[in-house]
């Protein structure tokens, strides 16, 4: 199955982009996680830098985007401990 290797902010939410072009959006940090753990995280995963500049994109602060995405990252590793 192909992983997540591209993510980038859009409309308050996150797109991730797998290995094979398909792409998915979340809104909250659970879709996101679900998404993550569905998928996982390619090695060579990385931020567009839509990321970066998080405001462009509806959220109220530019770290925002990545801060719900290593929240919904963390949700989605529960109960892997």
């Amino acid at each position: 199955m192909a992983k997540i290797d591209y993510v980038v902010a859009e409309k308050k939410g996150i797109v991730v982009y797998l290995e094979n072009g398909k792409s998915y959006y979340g809104k909250t940090i659970l879709e996101i996680a679900k998404l993550i753990k569905k998928y996982k995280i390619s090695d060579e995963g990385y931020y567009g830098s839509s990321m970066d500049f998080a405001t462009e994109h509806g959220y109220k602060n530019n770290n925002d985007a990545k801060l719900k995405f290593k929240k919904a990252l963390k949700l989605s590793k529960k109960g892997e401990e």
